[in-house]
């Protein structure tokens, strides 16, 4: 089930509880199934998942996470990020952003410089350079990388 900017309604407009409504409906018809309701608001950035079952779990509703699952994280070996990356650097995640025009406007990249160590950085952005890296996967890909006026730019070439 689904509801969003797209499909109904607008901001705010309480599209994702019509959404869940009807999954309650049907979750009653068939105990027995799982659901999963999504939505995507605001400007098509915020997006939301949520899983419904028909009956509760056999052991009962628990709580996970909290304090004890965010110290377990923390914990976990992550590499250091650097603010001012210099160097050849590869892709670890990225995202092109467009404009409304519907044409790619800006990038940024996740990726880790030769050493290990994690930068963040924006694309340059030149539309043949966006429409490029959508077009054929980044990740894993090297490129350049060096501060520019206190922000980290990323030449893919």
């Amino acid at each position: 089930m689904t509801g969003a900017l797209p499909w109904f309604g607008g901001p705010g407009s309480n599209y994702a509880t019509h959404a869940i409504a009807t999954l309650a409906a049907r979750l009653r018809a068939e105990p027995e199934s799982f659901a999963l309701a999504h939505a995507l608001g605001w400007n098509l950035t915020k997006h939301a998942l949520a899983i419904y079952a028909g009956t509760p779990p056999p052991p009962g509703w628990q709580h996970v996470g909290g304090a004890a699952l965010q110290r377990w994280v923390d914990a976990l070996p992550h590499p250091p990020v650097v603010e001012e990356a210099s160097g050849r650097g590869t892709i670890e995640a990225y995202t092109i952003v467009h404009g409304r025009d519907g044409g790619p406007e800006r990038g940024a990249v996740i990726g880790r410089l030769g050493d290990g160590r994690r930068f963040l950085a924006v694309v340059r952005a030149e539309r043949a350079v966006l429409e490029a890296m959508e077009r054929e996967e980044q990740i894993g890909r090297a490129g350049r990388v060096s501060p520019v006026g206190g922000v980290n730019r990323y030449d893919p070439a």
